[in-house]
């Protein structure tokens, strides 16, 4: 067995973890199970086997537990500030092309989905390292969006620094 198998059972036996928050032995047995067996039957589609440049890397399961903190907060500090946009009637939506500076798949389609999560916005395509993002923001200050997902989102699923 590949580390690549390992390393990806770890990070769905996790995940599985979390969303069923059973820590019995059978749930934990199941746990295991399924991520031992998903990861086997999908390594070939996420990493080619003849380890091209265009692979596709998967945050480790600290990073990945990281972000799904940093996006659980996002989501209230955010699901706050659109109350306030609709209770003032002071919303204008925009859609925005925004350019990631990563076109690894995998962080792709997870900011793209968490940026969906976030009220407010709605991921309308994804394609190579370009979102198309619908936003409704009050102020009409979209370049903070962008900071937004940039900065925020992807900088917490790469290792990529501030600028």
């Amino acid at each position: 067995m590949s580390w690549r198998i390992i390393r990806l059972s770890l990070a769905l036996f996790i995940f599985y973890m979390l969303l069923s928050m059973d820590f019995s032995a059978p749930g934990v047995a199941i746990g295991l199970s399924l991520s031992l067996a998903v990861s086997y039957f999908s390594v070939r589609v996420l990493y080619d086997p003849a380890g091209s440049a265009e692979e596709v890397r998967i945050p480790g399961p600290l990073r990945l537990l990281s972000y799904l903190l940093f996006l659980l907060l996002s989501i209230y500090r955010a699901s706050f500030r659109y109350m306030l946009h609709i209770i003032r009637n002071d919303e204008e939506p925009a859609a925005l092309r925004i350019r990631l500076h990563t076109s690894n798949p995998f962080i792709v389609s997870l900011i793209a989905n968490s940026v969906t999560l976030t009220p407010g916005t709605v991921t309308l395509s994804a394609k190579g390292d370009e979102l198309t993002v619908l936003c409704i923001k009050g102020d009409s200050d979209y370049e903070s969006l962008r900071g937004e997902i940039t900065e925020g989102f992807e900088r917490h699923l790469t290792r990529r620094r501030r600028p």
